[in-house]
């Protein structure tokens, strides 16, 4: 009996074990993102780059492709009832990030973060012909608590692994100098494909069409996401906080000297019970 115990007993371990390891490996071919060198402009790809549309299977996409995507066009034309079919076309997906003018490639079935708890969180990617080498892609805003900030979450210790070039307290932040626009597959309907280009979000903006998201906040001033939530550090609320306080103050000195100088002198008492 007791040896039927300890067996039972061992024989669970090894199934939790080997679950466990399951789950673990899983995990981390889930986290597999890879991403590469490419000679491509981010004048070339919004100009010239030819999105490569699959057809018969007879198309090898390139190495820099993530692989065939489907696209599902819906016909809403009335000129042809009898070719009104929707159809669909299979393209060789890429994406690009870019700064300045250098451009590298990417692979992720998301864009270069994801969201969870709406908080942003970094993804790690490999490169693809070096696997020892790896890349944070996404920045942070500096003064965001939220972003990147779980002990789970991918860490840089140095500027080289940032593709911002700035690493901040194990953070990838925003640079001035170095801003991320993304370059993903753009489609208008109509089987026309191109490469569109935006700041990711964080980046500073001053119009909606600057952004991947297609949304500048008009307060921040940067690409936003509505699905994520931002919290600022308490000093940098309290500034906020004091400049509101001052520009109110200033207005209120500004309107009330206004209404001194607008107001008319008051007549004496005399004038005030003269009759012409």
């Amino acid at each position: 009996m007791f040896e039927n115990k300890i067996y039972l007993s061992l024989s669970l371990l090894f199934l939790l074990l080997l679950s466990t390891i399951k789950k673990i490996y899983g995990k981390e071919e889930k986290n597999e993102f890879y991403y590469g060198d490419s000679n491509f402009t981010l004048k070339y790809l919004t100009k010239e780059y030819k999105v490569e549309i699959i057809k018969n299977n007879s198309t090898e996409c390139p190495f820099y492709s993530s692989g065939p995507r489907e696209i599902y066009r819906i016909n809403n034309s009335d000129d042809s009832p009898s070719t009104n079919e929707n159809s669909v076309v299979t393209i060789c997906d890429v994406s690009f990030a870019c700064h300045r003018d250098k451009c590298i490639y990417y692979k992720s079935p998301f864009t270069t973060f994801f969201i969870n708890n709406n908080t942003q969180h970094s993804i790690r990617f490999r490169k693809e012909n070096n696997l020892n080498k790896s890349l944070i892609i996404h920045s942070c805003l500096k003064k965001d608590e939220f972003c990147n900030s779980s002990p789970n979450d991918v860490k840089c210790t140095s500027n080289s692994q940032c593709f911002s070039n700035l690493c901040d307290k194990g953070r990838c932040v925003i640079n001035g100098d170095y801003p991320l626009k993304l370059c993903r597959v753009a489609y208008d309907g109509d089987e026309n494909f191109s490469m569109g280009c935006g700041l990711d979000i964080n980046e500073s903006c001053s119009d909606h069409q600057d952004c991947d998201t297609q949304y500048c906040s008009s307060y921040a001033r940067i690409c936003f996401n509505s699905k994520l939530t931002y919290r600022f550090s308490p000093m940098y609320q309290y500034i906020i906080i004091s400049i509101g306080f001052l520009v109110l103050l200033m207005l209120s000195v500004i309107l009330y000297l206004y209404y001194i100088n607008d107001k008319p002198e008051s007549m004496s008492g005399d004038d005030r019970f003269s009759f012409t």
